[in-house]
C-alpha cells in the first residue's frame, strides 16, 4: 500500500541533479579522481580538516566509579532507611540500639 506522500516524492526537486547523474557524468562533473588521493592532497586535507581520528574521553578515575555507586538509588534508600533507624533506635529509645544500622550501613 503506496502512501500519498511517497506517490508525491520527487527526485529532482529533494536531491537535485546529482542523483540521477551517471557514474560517468558525476566524476566529471565534480572533478573526481577515481585513483583516490595524491599524497599532495592528503596532506592539504589534513591541515584543511584535521587527522581523521576519534577522539577519546580520560579514563575515569576510581573515586568516579565509588561515587556513582554510592549514589545509586539502592544506596539512597538504604541510607534513606539508616536515617529512619538512627532516629527511631537511637533518639527516641530509651536505650540506644545500633546493631540495625550498622547491619543497613554494611549492605
Amino acid at each position: 500500500m503506496a502512501n500519498k506522500e511517497t506517490e508525491k516524492f520527487d527526485i529532482k526537486e529533494n536531491y537535485g541533479h546529482d542523483c540521477i547523474l551517471s557514474k560517468d557524468e558525476f566524476i566529471s562533473k565534480n572533478n573526481i579522481n577515481i585513483e583516490g588521493l595524491s599524497d599532495e592532497g592528503s596532506i592539504q586535507n589534513i591541515y584543511k580538516y584535521g587527522k581523521n581520528e576519534i577522539k577519546q574521553s580520560k579514563p575515569k578515575r576510581w573515586y568516579n566509579y565509588f561515587l556513582a555507586s554510592l549514589l545509586s538509588p539502592f544506596n539512597i534508600i538504604l541510607l534513606g532507611i539508616s536515617g529512619i533507624l538512627f532516629y527511631t533506635d537511637v533518639i527516641l529509645a530509651e536505650v540506644p540500639n545500633y546493631t540495625n544500622i550498622i547491619v543497613i550501613i554494611i549492605i
